[in-house]
């Protein structure tokens, strides 16, 4: 009686034994749990979605809150300038008045440094070749 065949047999009758308490304990959480499995699923994509959703409104909210204070900072180094915003209709009747709304100060100073940089640059490089 211990042949292959035996051995096989008994050891599928082991493995089925293990597996099968295994199936009743999923069958008997399945009838006591009931609805309360359907509920957890959708709770648990709800709190997934909303999860996602509040994190994306946080890092947009704070962007927003970065973007606003660089623009009272720039309205206020422009206040001397001519720099104000037109409104939308304002601007359908008037699309010249678009060139208000460069921040005169800022035009300047950007302009002034791209010179300065490309004059350093040039500087640099003639002194590299040798021409200075």
């Amino acid at each position: 009686m211990n042949g292959p065949l035996y051995r096989f047999l008994n050891s599928l009758s082991r493995r089925l034994y293990q597996r099968g308490w295994k199936l009743v304990a999923i069958g008997l959480v399945l009838i006591l749990a009931g609805s309360d499995l359907l509920l957890l699923m959708e709770l648990s994509t709800m709190l997934e979605l909303l999860g996602a959703s509040t994190f994306v409104l946080v890092y947009y909210s704070g962007f927003k809150l970065l973007l606003s204070s660089l623009f009272l900072r720039v309205k206020q180094f422009e206040r001397h300038g001519v720099f104000f915003l037109p409104e939308r209709a304002v601007i359908k009747s008037m699309p010249s008045m678009l060139i208000h709304a460069l921040p005169n100060r800022c035009c300047w100073t950007l302009l002034m440094l791209s010179l300065a940089t490309a004059g350093a640059d040039f500087l640099s490089r003639a002194l590299d070749c040798g021409l200075g």
